[in-house]
């Protein structure tokens, strides 16, 4: 009669399960960094662009006797405050964007293309906002209210990403 022998020999050590997910990180790592295609610039850009148009919205509404908003001007890829007064919109003092900005800031006008993001379509008016925090084009004085959604596009010059930054009417929400 022969003996059958069973071995318990099948299977993996918890050494070697660990070195498997230790390298299959160590790959995820390299290609979402990879992915990412080094646009940080741009989504910083995004970012502190959508924050400066939320703060112009606030300060309008806010603000009883002035109304805030931004110019933003996509031939020198700059944007700054502005206020609108009596029916004229003037730049903003670099004091008024209350927060630490020196770093982007020029005469007061936030730079983007020191980041290498480009800015586009971006519409000619300034962007008042109401009291009410309604977004218009112009000043109140000749006030066109915005019917459709306001995008302005931001492309980085480094790999050609694109992103776009909605204002939307009647409400002047910043998704």
């Amino acid at each position: 009669m022969t003996t059958i022998q069973i071995s318990d020999d099948c299977g993996f050590t918890l050494i070697e399960t660990i070195a498997v997910l230790v390298m299959i990180g160590i790959v995820s790592a390299v290609a979402i960094a990879g992915y990412s295609g080094g646009s940080s610039n741009l989504y910083t850009v995004e970012a502190a662009l959508k924050n400066h148009i939320r703060h112009a919205q606030s300060r309008s509404m806010f603000d009883d006797d002035v109304l805030w908003g931004i110019q933003i001007s996509d031939d020198d890829d700059t944007y700054w405050l502005v206020q609108e007064e009596n029916g004229t919109v003037t730049a903003s003092p670099q004091s008024a964007w209350g927060a630490d900005v020196a770093d982007m800031i020029d005469s007061g006008k936030a730079d983007t293309s020191l980041l290498n993001v480009d800015i586009d379509n971006a519409p000619g008016d300034a962007i008042i906002f109401n009291s009410m925090g309604v977004p218009f084009l112009g000043s109140s004085s000749g006030a066109q209210l915005t019917l459709t959604d306001s995008t302005i596009e931001l492309q980085d010059n480094n790999s050609n990403n694109k992103r776009t930054i909605t204002i939307t009417p009647e409400t002047g929400f910043v998704p």
